[in-house]
């Protein structure tokens, strides 16, 4: 009889440390960097977070300005003024 109870306790014991529903765990946020023009821009600063889309109707993914750099002059680019 004490055999059975200790077993149902302990089988008890296993069942109360298994979480019922299995929880995803947790992604960490990615990080980018940007233009310095885009950053000038939209406003942005290193540790705002953004989030990333291929259309506006997306869910996107959340991700971290971890850097602005900026790319040396090309007078293509500059002429046309574009990203």
């Amino acid at each position: 009889m004490t055999y059975h109870l200790l077993s149902l306790l302990l089988l008890l014991a296993v069942f109360r440390a298994v979480p019922l529903t299995a929880q995803e765990p947790a992604r960490p946020i990615r990080g980018i960097a940007i233009d310095s023009r885009l950053a000038t821009d939209a406003a942005l600063h290193v540790g705002d977070r953004v989030v990333l889309a291929g259309a506006p109707a997306d869910a996107g993914d959340t991700v971290v300005v971890v850097a602005v750099t900026q790319r040396p002059a090309d007078p293509a680019e500059i002429a046309r003024g574009e990203y």
